[in-house]
């Protein structure tokens, strides 16, 4: 297996990956994979650590992280508004959860202190329980150590058993729980 950067002609093979990786209980399973993939860019545009781990041609998982996804959320979100709008109408059972993220904007409540953040981490769903999601998390640490940086964190839906259990099996904290979200972080 071969970690690597993540490179824009990566980015419709990643959102396919995305696609099969998550299921109906992400927004993001929804978006077409037009829309998956700007999704993606702007991700990887704002985010210094983005990472796909391969065997042979075959893209098994991916990773992006880092201190800058508010920001690419947003200019996302700007940019891409129509659209999350009729996604939002074709699948209403996320309305009451977007609100619910804009209030806790509006309002400035703080989920976490931690800076540096994992925000999306999937491999294959026939590739997990292979060590994918380790490696993948192991560059993205091993980065953020030669920065200095001390710990992390990522958030991860609550009904999502098999990722917790990853989490909490390499060591991540539960620190916050805000509506069906959980809250962890790691010291480096």
């Amino acid at each position: 297996m071969n970690i690597r950067q993540i490179d824009k002609k990566d980015i419709p093979a990643v959102a396919l990956l995305h696609k099969q990786s998550f299921d109906k209980t992400h927004f993001t399973a929804f978006f077409s994979t037009e829309l998956l993939s700007r999704y993606i860019k702007v991700l990887i545009d704002y985010n210094p650590y983005s990472y796909l781990a391969e065997e042979g041609d075959r893209i098994l998982g991916y990773l992006i992280g880092g201190n800058k996804t508010g920001a690419a959320l947003d200019n996302f979100s700007k940019n891409n508004y129509l659209k999350i709008i009729l996604t939002l109408l074709l699948h209403p059972g996320f309305i009451l959860e977007k609100i619910q993220s804009v209030l806790l904007k509006i309002n400035k409540v703080k989920i976490s202190e931690v800076e540096y953040k994992i925000y999306i981490i999937a491999s294959l769903p026939e590739a997990q329980g292979k060590g994918i999601g380790r490696a993948l998390m192991n560059t993205f640490e091993n980065e953020l150590r030669i920065k200095g940086i001390k710990e992390y964190g990522l958030s991860v839906r609550e009904q999502n058993n098999n990722a917790i259990s990853f989490y909490e099996n390499n060591n991540f904290i539960r620190i916050n729980k805000i509506h069906k979200s959980l809250y962890y972080k790691k010291i480096l």
